[in-house]
């Protein structure tokens, strides 16, 4: 048996996702588009559930006919799973371990990049595109490799909530 810990007397489980979603783009001088978004999340998995609104919005401005600049901003939501919260099982002498006590993870994320439209010859077109992004976690969720024996389980991979945490690249 697989779902060990649903919290169901015949240990299945059920989830649930609904989401309503509008955007909206507009065009301003011929050279800057401006984007802005919603959307509402509901998330449940067998007795938990979460619901969170969350927008982005964009801008993109063209400063020459091959060259743009964009930057970005946004929220991002995630609920853990049904294989995070409830799945125990073995592989190649590895546990996969649940963690019926996950929090859902939020994000805020910024992004600003530049691309460059290039032609070569009369038939090869492409484009060189640099961005640089930030990221910033509320409740991440990371899956770590340990042994669980203190907690009756042995060795093998488990989910857990690190807190906050920060990304950032280009």
């Amino acid at each position: 048996e697989v779902f060990t810990k649903a919290p169901t007397p015949d240990s299945s489980s059920v989830s649930w996702n609904v989401a309503a979603y509008v955007e909206a783009e507009k065009k301003f001088f011929s050279r800057l588009t401006f984007v802005v978004g919603g959307r509402f999340e509901y998330f449940q998995v067998n007795n938990k559930e979460a619901f969170k609104p969350i927008f982005k919005t964009g801008l993109n401005f063209r400063i020459t006919d091959g060259t743009f600049l964009r930057g970005s901003f946004g929220q991002g939501f995630r609920f853990p799973t049904i294989g995070e919260r409830y799945i125990n099982t073995y592989s190649g002498g590895y546990g996969f371990f649940s963690n019926d006590s996950l929090q859902a993870e939020s994000s805020l994320n910024g992004e600003l990049g530049i691309k460059h439209l290039f032609k070569i010859g009369k038939k090869f077109f492409g484009y060189a595109d640099v961005a640089g992004f930030l990221q910033y976690y509320e409740n991440f969720v990371e899956f770590s490799a340990g042994n669980w024996s203190s907690q009756g389980e042995g060795l093998g991979f488990k989910f857990f909530n690190t807190g906050r945490s920060r990304i950032w690249g280009i």
